[in-house]
């Protein structure tokens, strides 16, 4: 073996070619990533200041198709979708962390250039509503309302 070389003795190597990794090829065929960047997939970020318990926000300028993925897939979430709205709740008491990143990924028909989320609900864990705003279309920001 030689020195800073892993012999993968046991261990498989991943995408990037680390030996045990666990980076794998999304169904998009992009390394390591998350299903976001497919043609006909647009992703929704979230910067949230606490943790969420549920949301439901409206698209428009493209027909939403469906949604999986993202932070709210791996909460547990159940979600849900019409051709213009998107709703994300736990029956098990799962929640998206406070932080940043994705949220969901949406399946969409049209270009995600014209696209853009309003009317979100955002609420914590206690069900009560945050005081949110949209960035760029694309990114919810969630923070507790001031009292």
């Amino acid at each position: 073996i030689l020195e800073g070389k892993c012999d993968c003795a046991g261990n498989v190597e991943d995408c990037t070619g680390e030996c045990g990794g666990n980076a794998v090829v999304d169904e998009c065929g992009e390394c390591g990533g998350n299903g976001s960047t497919c043609e006909g997939s647009w992703a929704i970020y979230y910067n949230f200041e606490t943790p969420v318990a549920g949301f439901q926000f409206d698209v428009t300028g493209v027909t939403v198709t469906g949604a999986s993925g993202g932070s709210a897939e791996a909460g547990g979430f159940y979600i849900s979708t019409s051709t213009s709205t998107v709703l994300g709740f736990s029956l098990q008491g799962g929640y998206i962390s406070a932080g940043e990143g994705i949220m969901v990924a949406l399946n969409i028909d049209g270009n995600k250039d014209d696209a853009c989320i309003s009317g979100e609900v955002i609420s914590d864990l206690d069900g009560i509503a945050l005081c949110t705003d949209v960035v760029d279309c694309k990114t919810i920001h969630a923070v507790q309302c001031p009292q």
